[in-house]
Parts: structure tokens; sequence; C-alpha cells
């Protein structure tokens, strides 16, 4: 399972190459923040989203992040009757 810190503090230090993006499973969006590191525009989004890595709950993050390792894990943490992973209407 991925970590909010561990996703925080690549993002911090090693965002503008997009290391926190590898690490979080999303290549795609890693390869771009490589691709475009020489602008130091991924240097800069990355650090928003340090603060938003450290800032959101456990649970929102692994609501994004650990979806899949929470449904497949024979020793769920979120059982199915306490917690719905509908969608959240954030802004109503």
């Amino acid at each position: 399972m991925k970590d909010k810190s561990t996703a925080g503090i690549l993002a911090l230090f090693l965002g503008g190459l997009g290391v926190h993006k590898f690490y979080l499973g999303r290549t795609g969006q890693g390869f771009l923040y490589l691709i475009f590191c020489w602008t130091f525009i991924p240097l800069f989004i990355s650090f928003i989203e340090a603060i938003i890595y450290f800032t959101q709950s456990k649970y929102a993050f692994d609501k994004k992040y650990n979806y899949n390792e929470i449904q497949n894990s024979q020793f769920n943490i979120y059982s199915k009757s306490e917690v719905d992973f509908t969608p959240l209407n954030v802004i109503d």
C-alpha cells in the first residue's frame, strides 16, 4: 500500500522529476513531469501536490490511490459495513 507521507516527501524533494507520480502508479503523468522538468513547471505543481498529500485525510488518500489494495486485502482495515466507497460529492 502506498503511504501519503512518502508520496508527500517524494513530491516535495523529487517532484520536479515526477518521482511521486511513479510511486503512486501514475506512470503517464510521471513521464510528463520528466519530459517537462526543464521548464520547472512540474516543480511548482509538485510543491502544491505535496501540500495536498500532507493535508488530506488518510481515508481520502487511500480511496484515491489504494482502492484496489483495500478491496483485495484479506485484512481489510475498512470493513464494508463502516466505509462507503462511492464517490464523494464535495460541491453541492
